[in-house]
């Protein structure tokens, strides 16, 4: 009795074996998986579905697809000479004091009175007095007197000389009180933005960033944005420490913004990680991805389909993929396209260390078809290992 329920159950153990292999046989499309296999999405194996979508890389694509992001300060900023921090302008204010022997003063009561030698020098003073729009200052018995692009000593030798017919013996001194010509404007990723006044240390970019406290992320993280009148232009913080032509010198009303880049990618599918990943360095290439995501899991992952999605550049896009886009995929300056990597070959490595990624790229590993075939075992094993446990107990059945 023992054996004959055996036998029956050994029939429904084969029974369901069949079932499930017939199962396995029609397809692993139904098993739980992080998205398609390389087949699903070749475009010879897809019967053209994906034509106009797929690109696969060697290392002649990766070099045409690479390219540097556009930041780089115009000509005019390179080549401007520093300027002088002396020279006075529009906005800035100043006093003007006139030395004169006697008791009186030109400018009317003195101020100040010294005496030498028995001799009494008085001193009178216009003070506050500001440079106007058109660079002139008002002096009187003198009238506008024009004052922007001359340091003090010049404006004082030009006053003293206009003064000498109503004071022969008249000395005469100009200080500054505010420079609110010369004032530049550092924001965004530094120690201490603010307005800052442009002095003889403070003529060009990086002295200015070091005494504004310096950017706390790294260097070649750091885009230094310069905003000139109409004009602007962009460099890395890395790039202008390494070459002293990109330490430009400044002009006031230049508006300086450090900014981080924040570059990153997705990492999906069969590689270890699955996460969004910032860009650890400059020129991050698509092997270098594969090493920030761990790697591909070893009993999953299949290496010759190994994918990039990007929104590329139409023009770069249109020449690689002669088709047109799949229908509703077509943007006016980008067009989506899928970058195929073949891992298992020299070709596809080198390719892979060339291929620039770039900021919003998706890498998506594919899982290999024999992973598809384990999944298929284990859930075979999972539902007949109840079977056998039932029929180890009926065969001790009396």
């Amino acid at each position: 009795m023992a054996m004959g329920r055996r036998g029956a159950l050994r029939t429904v153990a084969g029974g369901l074996w069949a079932g499930v292999v017939l199962i396995g046989l029609a397809g692993c499309s139904a098993l739980p998986r992080s998205g398609p296999l390389a087949s699903e999405l070749d475009p010879i194996e897809a019967d053209g579905a994906l034509e106009g979508l797929v690109a696969a890389v060697t290392p002649r694509i990766a070099a045409q697809v690479n390219r540097a992001p556009v930041r780089s300060f115009p000509a005019a900023f390179r080549d401007a000479p520093p300027i002088n921090p002396e020279a006075l302008g529009p906005g800035d204010e100043i006093d003007i004091l006139v030395w004169e022997p006697g008791g009186g003063g030109i400018f009317g009561p003195p101020i100040a009175s010294t005496e030498t030698n028995g001799a009494q020098t008085s001193a009178a003073a216009l003070q506050a007095v500001r440079v106007g729009a058109s660079g002139a200052v008002f002096v009187p018995f003198l009238g506008d007197v024009m004052a922007a692009g001359l340091t003090p000593a010049t404006l004082r030798k030009r006053i003293r000389t206009g003064l000498a017919p109503f004071s022969a013996a008249a000395e005469v001194d100009v200080r500054v009180r505010s420079a609110d010509s010369r004032l530049v404007t550092v924001q965004g990723a530094i120690g201490r933005p603010g307005v800052y006044v442009l002095d003889r240390n403070l003529a060009r970019l990086t002295p200015l960033l070091a005494r504004a406290g310096g950017a706390p992320g790294l260097p070649e993280q750091i885009e230094v944005a310069v905003r000139r009148g109409q004009v602007s232009g962009a460099e890395m913080l890395e790039d202008i420490y390494a070459d002293p032509a990109l330490d430009i010198a400044l002009r006031p009303g230049d508006m300086i913004v450090l900014n981080p880049i924040r570059e990153r990618f997705v990492a999906l599918g069969a590689s270890t990680a699955q996460a969004e990943i910032n860009f650890p360095m400059r020129n991050f290439t698509m092997l270098s991805a594969l090493g920030a995501a761990a790697g591909l899991r070893d009993f999953d992952a299949d290496p010759s389909g190994v994918f990039v999605l990007r929104l590329e550049e139409r023009a770069i896009a249109d020449a690689l993929l002669p088709g047109p886009p799949p229908e509703g995929m077509l943007t006016d300056d980008a067009r989506p396209i899928i970058y195929r990597f073949d891992l298992t070959s020299a070709e596809g490595l080198f390719a892979a260390r060339q291929f620039a990624m770039r900021d919003r790229d998706v890498l998506f590993s594919t899982n290999a078809p024999l992973t598809e075939l384990r999944k298929f075992v284990q859930i075979f094993t999972s539902v007949l290992t109840p079977v056998q446990q039932s029929v180890g107990i009926t065969a001790i059945t009396p």
